[in-house]
């Protein structure tokens, strides 16, 4: 059990998954285009630990267990959103969709679509009605996904790593090490797509994507100076700190009366990842790793 305690200590581990295979992230739709999202938000790996943890618990687990450990997830853990990677030989380095592939700051746009034409790609497919098991018709879509192997400078394909961080209360009991192992996250899993299986599971005190970490009781506190970037989303209610950046209501499909995806649940109106401090900005760790303003 976790138990709930306003003295806890936290604890934060860095985590790098290798793809195993490609991986979509549902964003919005561009006329019959499904983009996906440039990296994955943490709440995927807040599902995919209150799963495991459940499963792990309970041999047949009802809906209501599935909700109490969820619950307690939310107590015990806080989730970074979690970006590609790739191996430089002595450590993983970040591929950030704001920042060229030399590592350094340059135009938004120009950083996305370098982002954009090494990672992302796309196919095409039609919904099937259920009675026949035919195309439906007018149902033909494309989907954009997240390679799990990119070319390299010597014209070779190399494995997409994906990393993210972890903070878990030590009044907590769960896991962690043994319940990540391998994930599945995302969209078309049936086909095969969202596997992830995890590379590297370490003790981590220095900097998260270039924010200084403190703790408080109810969880890890990052600071962002000046000209950083935000790599998650920030909630804009309660927030003062000045901004440059994309606003976006940010919500995701939810279990309602059994019904998978039935209810949406979400954070607000948020400023996306990629936006810019304009100043120095502290903001707790929420929930499914939503960045909100610290008082």
């Amino acid at each position: 059990m976790i138990e709930r305690s306003s003295s806890s200590k936290w604890k934060c581990h860095r985590l790098v998954f290798g793809a195993e295979s490609d991986i979509a992230i549902g964003w919005h739709k561009l006329g019959f285009v499904q983009r996906t999202r440039h990296y994955i938000p943490a709440r995927h790996f807040w599902a995919a630990l209150t799963s495991a943890a459940t499963r792990n618990r309970h041999s047949h687990p009802s809906d209501q267990e599935y909700s109490d450990i969820g619950k307690e997830i939310d107590n015990a853990f806080r989730f970074s959103y979690f970006y590609p990677v790739h191996w430089d030989g002595e450590d993983y380095r970040e591929e950030l969709p704001w920042r060229s592939t030399e590592g350094h700051e340059s135009d938004s746009t120009d950083a996305e679509e370098m982002f954009e034409a090494k990672f992302v790609s796309s196919r095409t497919r039609t919904a099937v009605t259920a009675e026949t098991g035919n195309a439906e018709e007018g149902a033909l879509f494309e989907f954009e996904f997240i390679r799990a192997r990119v070319p390299d400078a010597a014209a070779k394909s190399q494995r997409v790593y994906w990393l993210g961080y972890v903070w878990q209360r030590d009044c907590s009991d769960v896991k962690l090490d043994g319940l990540l192992a391998e994930v599945n996250i995302g969209a078309e899993r049936r086909y095969g797509m969202g596997r992830l299986r995890r590379v590297c599971f370490k003790e981590w005190n220095a900097s998260v994507f270039g924010a200084t970490v403190a703790y408080e009781p109810r969880g890890p506190i990052l600071t962002f100076n000046a000209n950083d970037f935000l790599y998650a989303h920030l909630k804009v209610k309660g927030c003062c700190a000045k901004l440059s950046g994309d606003l976006e209501f940010f919500a995701g499909r939810a279990t309602k009366d059994k019904w998978p995806g039935r209810d949406f649940e979400g954070s607000g109106l948020c400023w996306a990842p990629g936006t810019v401090a304009c100043e120095r900005l502290s903001a707790a760790v929420g929930e499914w790793g939503v960045l909100v303003c610290s008082a």
